[in-house]
């Protein structure tokens, strides 16, 4: 019952530019009051040469308070008392209560929480779908927060990871050290068909962005017969070092043996491929080769000669058949071996 009076007052008063918060809540008597009401409490007593910001409190220190109570199970108001001692109206955006979420407004949150949106995108679907919501991005950050810990429970992420792909849809594999995840390995039971349908080419490359399961992630990338890629499969793993690669390595031989696997030059990775691939050729991916011809060649040409450089060497790599490669590397090597010797 009390409930009902708090929010009738509550809209009543929004018209007129108000924002109400509650003072005490008692059994049977509530107090309201304005919420730029009360001064800033200093709780750390810090001051203006010890703060790391620059801050301000909106409290005015306004007396406007109302008084309702309950008599023989009948809520009313019995007191008004005080006056605003600040302009009333404006955008309540800019009151702190207004920010709050309603019930209604968490669930959708909680909801939209999996499908891996903004808090600015969940913002802007809970605006259209709830009209008088002034909340702000940094609110529904901190309720993400508060959700993705109560999906939680205490666990790692990679252990929650773990739970989904543990199903039949998923070929998965994880290793354990200690009862504790150390390493993941899993692809989608449709991309196993497409592995082995097309077993040619791979790539495998990590991601250095960090991310929510705090390990690095290796992704391996299949290509079709027209040259179209797809996610073969994903790793998690502990470690970037030969003991992690060998593991996902045998995991994703288990699958496909693959005849070439292009990777960065990572000699930890590419030694592993000898010894779990030993007939796979292990090649490098072209953006890291030519970074390396950059950083070591370009000083030893002039501009004009430095295009000219790059645009034969791109032309050379670029070449399919096997004879026409090795003419045209015959004729790359006469035209700069005796011009630029260093450059060998």
């Amino acid at each position: 019952m009390r409930q009902e009076p708090i929010e009738d007052l509550s809209n009543n008063y929004e018209h007129e530019g108000v924002v109400l918060t509650i003072k005490t809540n008692k059994e049977k008597q509530v107090v309201m009051k304005c919420d730029w009401g009360g001064e800033y409490v200093n709780m750390l007593n810090l001051m203006d040469e010890t703060r790391q910001r620059e801050t301000h409190t909106r409290r005015t220190s306004c007396e406007f308070e109302i008084v309702c109570s309950s008599m023989k199970g009948v809520w009313a108001v019995r007191k008004i008392s005080g006056s605003h001692n600040h302009e009333l109206g404006g955008n309540l955006a800019g009151h702190a209560m207004k920010h709050r979420l309603s019930e209604l407004e968490k669930a959708k949150v909680r909801t939209l929480n999996g499908q891996s949106l903004a808090p600015k995108d969940i913002l802007y679907i809970l605006r259209k779908e709830f009209s008088n919501i002034h909340s702000t991005a940094r609110e529904i950050y901190n309720k993400l927060v508060v959700a993705r810990a109560e999906e939680l429970k205490g666990r790692r992420p990679i252990e929650v990871l773990v739970e989904p792909i543990s199903c039949s849809d998923y070929f998965n594999k994880v290793q354990l050290v200690e009862n504790v995840v150390d390493c993941v390995f899993f692809m989608h039971q449709s991309l196993v068909s497409m592995c082995q349908t097309f077993d040619t080419v791979f790539l495998l490359d990590y991601t250095y962005k960090t991310n929510k399961f705090g390990m690095p992630l290796l992704n391996v990338v299949g290509i079709t017969s027209t040259y179209v890629t797809f996610n073969a499969g994903f790793a998690f793993l502990h470690a970037k070092n030969e003991e992690a690669y060998a593991w996902v390595l045998e995991q994703f031989f288990e699958v496909v043996t693959p005849k070439v696997l292009r990777v960065d030059r990572k000699l930890a990775l590419m030694n592993e491929i000898a010894q779990v691939f030993p007939s796979c050729h292990n090649m490098l991916y072209c953006w890291h080769i030519n970074k390396n011809i950059f950083a070591n060649c370009k000083t030893r040409f002039s501009d004009v000669e430095w295009q000219q450089f790059m645009e034969r060497w791109n032309m050379l790599i670029s070449i399919m058949s096997v004879e026409m490669f090795d003419a045209a590397l015959s004729v790359f090597k006469e035209t700069y071996l005796g011009t630029h010797p260093a450059t060998w």
